[in-house]
């Protein structure tokens, strides 16, 4: 983004943030049309590139924003005096749906952004989402009580980093269609605590 459009208006920053995410929510970065969010947002074509370079500016833009008001939300929810650090992912990852519960074009335009495979952006969303996520694990793993477990430190985040990669990608196989946090809530905690109590207590006997 143009240091321009940091110096409008929170209003005029409103519009042109909300138009592009709608609309990024609805069709991907590849279909979606800027000549719609440049309507929508109540401006010009030339007073947009005023403070964008170019569309994809504007989403990897957007989607950090959006990622990192994700991990701040959670961070500002989680509860440092508890060592635990299964019971700490459990957190975020409650803290991570009442986020997106209540921003479910914000949640529409992720959950697209890390599913298309196919856009041409994807590689680059990944590194993004490399990155946000980085900031946060660290911050995450402050005061962490490691000699809480039987296994080694990188062992353990390895063994969660797999358990949820496998619920996110089983969240954007189902609910491409059900946008809709609370309408797989549910179930995708249900899931979650079953394979933290796998974990915790074992399957074998």
């Amino acid at each position: 983004m143009k240091s321009a459009f940091f110096k409008i208006t929170e209003d005029k920053q409103n519009k042109i943030y909300q138009a592009a995410v709608a609309e990024f929510a609805q069709n991907g970065f590849d279909l979606a049309s800027l000549n719609q969010i440049i309507k929508e947002a109540g401006i010009s074509k030339g007073g947009m590139f005023k403070y964008i370079n170019s569309k994809e500016d504007l989403y990897l833009h957007i989607l950090r924003d959006i990622l990192s008001g994700l991990t701040k939300h959670q961070l500002n929810r989680l509860e440092f005096v508890d060592a635990c650090y299964i019971s700490r992912i459990r957190q975020s990852v409650v803290s991570g749906l009442e986020f997106y519960n209540d921003k479910p074009n914000a949640y529409a335009l992720v959950l697209g952004a890390f599913a298309d495979v196919q856009s041409s952006l994807y590689e680059k969303v990944m590194i993004l989402r490399h990155e946000v996520a980085s900031e946060y694990d660290s911050k995450l793993m402050e005061g962490v009580d490691w000699s809480l477990y039987n296994m080694d430190k990188g062992l353990i985040i390895r063994l969660i980093q797999i358990i949820l990669e496998g619920l996110n990608a089983l969240v954007l196989k189902q609910n491409m269609e059900i946008l809709k946090v609370e309408d797989f809530e549910a179930s995708l905690m249900s899931d979650f605590d079953l394979a933290m109590k796998s974990i915790t207590t074992g399957i074998v006997r």
